[in-house]
């Protein structure tokens, strides 16, 4: 898991404050993320496009 898929996980777990009103590509693109290994309609090719994308998009954060 990606680090900031990891502190997105840990921050959304250890407070009760809600997260922001519009997290925006690079929040969306993280928790995508990390719930992506739940997807079974992806080709292993796909998965991993789609991992790389994604982690590019949230590293613009």
């Amino acid at each position: 898991m990606s680090r900031l898929a990891r502190e997105a996980v840990i921050a959304s777990i250890a407070t009760d404050a809600p997260g922001p009103a519009s997290p925006g590509p690079a929040g969306a693109a993280i928790a995508l993320r990390a719930l992506l290994h739940r997807a079974t309609a992806l080709t292993p090719g796909e998965h991993l496009l789609l991992t790389e994308l994604l982690d590019r998009i949230a590293r613009t954060a």
